[in-house]
């Protein structure tokens, strides 16, 4: 099997008269790679000279669509589809100055759902930004259980890669979740199950959408933190 080169790449950019720019490989492991350019980054599972000329036509189409949205300000569409998973919180992060302030707590919520790496970019200063951003009106809309509460306890599963506790923002009200978080993966069959106490007014926002009965918090304002 012969890998594909970088300046391979290209020369089949250049044939597709597309001004290959910056475009590179990243290599992320043994069997995948990143086309990528500034923020559009394209999977290639398995990065091959046979395998390169059957991708370029979608290589070309998601450049495009990437340097459309990104021209036209269309942040919405560019974090809830275009941007790959693997670098939306940096991406995000990059591009937060620049999005209408009263769509950024939404988007927020949107990457945060989609991504997959990348939360420890997130920090506490960066929350308390995203709690001034809040819309006008704004609503934790927790669930009926606990909308009435001063107090929420909170759970994290815990693996060997995630943040410290301390630092850990994402949490769940619910105690199976976490358990599950703790030992999804065979390399975390030691994951930790932690308990926490945070005021309800600390809380930045609830999501449900992945039911998860997912809050994000500022951890500084975490209490009673326990190992379970």
């Amino acid at each position: 099997m012969s890998v594909l080169s970088t300046q391979e790449l290209q020369d089949w950019l250049v044939k597709s008269e597309l001004d290959v720019g910056d475009f590179h490989l990243n290599p992320t492991g043994i069997f995948k790679s990143f086309v990528q350019r500034d923020w559009f980054h394209y999977k290639l599972m398995l990065p091959t000279k046979a395998d390169i000329q059957m991708h370029i036509p979608s290589i070309i189409h998601g450049y495009e669509s990437y340097k459309r949205e990104v021209e036209n300000e269309n942040y919405d569409s560019l974090f809830s589809s275009i941007l790959h998973k693997a670098i939306l919180i940096e991406a995000f992060l990059y591009f937060y100055d620049d999005i209408p302030q009263e769509d950024r707590f939404t988007l927020f919520l949107v990457t945060h759902m989609r991504a997959e790496y990348g939360f420890d970019a997130i920090d506490e200063d960066f929350l308390y930004q995203l709690v001034e951003d809040r819309p006008r009106g704004f609503s934790l809309n927790l669930p009926t259980t606990h909308s009435n509460r001063d107090e929420l306890v909170i759970y994290r599963g815990h693996g060997p890669n995630s943040l410290d506790i301390e630092e850990s923002y994402n949490w769940t009200l619910n105690l199976d979740i976490a358990k599950w978080f703790a030992s999804r993966f065979r390399f975390q069959a030691n994951g930790t199950l932690y308990q926490a106490k945070i005021k309800t007014a600390d809380v930045v926002a609830y999501i449900s959408d992945l039911e998860e009965e997912e809050v994000i918090v500022l951890p500084s304002q975490l209490y009673d933190i326990v190992k379970l």
